[in-house]
């Protein structure tokens, strides 16, 4: 897993400047958007908040923010998500986020027919590697090698290949 820590001096940051920025411009009724669990402890919420001010200050509400967890959704993944809903000041309604789903689905419920598909996923030949990345694999799996480390040295990024 890679870690970016810069917060809103990534570019990445900066996008919800422009998410505010198309909200305020289509004006819809509501608006939703989605980021990491992590943006709730992010400079100690402070981040968070300052998105919140924003969307009050072009004229919405923003309803208590919830993490979601896709597995609990019909989504057999375990990924957890910070949703913020915005909605116009001028409307009233109530905003309610979705009851979680009784039964949690694993892998095989997403590859087999069953309650989520009609049909199994069909058979597949794999992927092709090129025979540089080939020879790679051939090498290192006879030796029974558990996990390599390697370096991509022109991003300086560390990845663990399980193999």
């Amino acid at each position: 897993m890679i870690k970016c820590s810069t917060g809103l001096k990534d570019t990445r940051g900066t996008l919800f400047y422009e998410f505010a920025r198309v909200v305020q411009e289509v004006n819809p009724k509501v608006c939703i958007g989605e980021n990491v669990r992590r943006l709730l402890s992010h400079q100690k919420g402070r981040t968070l908040q300052g998105m919140i001010s924003i969307l009050d200050e072009i004229g919405y509400k923003v309803v208590p923010v919830q993490v979601l967890k896709a597995i609990h959704y019909r989504v057999p993944q375990k990924r957890e998500r910070l949703i913020v809903v915005g909605v116009r000041k001028d409307i009233a309604s109530v905003i309610e986020y979705p009851r979680p789903h009784q039964k949690i689905y694993n892998l095989e419920d997403a590859l087999k027919k069953g309650s989520l598909y009609d049909t199994d996923v069909p058979e597949s030949g794999g992927a092709s590697y090129p025979d540089h990345k080939r020879k790679f694999w051939i090498w290192f799996r006879p030796k029974g090698i558990g996990e390599i480390f390697l370096k991509i040295f022109r991003k300086n990024i560390w990845v663990v290949v399980t193999i």
